[in-house]
């Protein structure tokens, strides 16, 4: 019991440092960004990869779980399709607005725009749950054993 606690304490610990250093990385980001040494992309891909980033600390956990599993590991292909390629969409498609491609951003960032009602407030959470999700659609699928005496006695 003593272990689990000491286990999330750390777990929280670390999910703070995270935390931590991607509020400092952004917020020095906006001040160069604010003084023109830096581009849009860069401003936009690096909080991206930061809250992915979080999103897949926070599905750790799963993974250390599945590891200990016996088993060939797979992917769970209806959570990649259903979630993670829509949120992926949606956490990407900002990006393509500032491609200097004016018809390919307008028909990426539109149905974004109809989503998020012009409003990027919701991005940071929906590529933390990108993250999080990637992580939890990896999993091991136990081998099916077959048990010689029972199949023996059945014939």
């Amino acid at each position: 019991m003593k272990k689990l606690w000491i286990k999330y304490l750390g777990y929280i610990i670390l999910i703070f440092i995270y935390l931590i250093y991607r509020e400092y990385a952004v917020r020095g980001m906006e001040e160069d960004y604010l003084r023109f040494n830096m581009t849009t992309h860069t401003y936009l891909i690096i909080p991206f990869l930061l809250n992915i980033g979080l999103g897949i600390l926070l599905g750790l956990e799963n993974l250390v779980r599945e590891t200990k599993k016996e088993g060939i590991w797979r992917i769970c292909w209806p959570k990649i399709i259903c979630l993670v390629i829509p949120l992926l969409y949606l956490s990407i498609a900002v990006l393509f607005q500032f491609s200097g491609n004016e018809i390919l951003g307008t028909i990426m960032v539109y149905p974004v725009n109809i989503f998020l009602n012009k409003s990027l407030d919701l991005l940071p959470i929906l590529q933390i749950m990108c993250g999080y999700f990637i992580m939890t659609s990896v999993y091991k699928q136990g081998e099916k054993r077959i048990n010689l005496n029972n199949f023996i006695n059945k014939i």
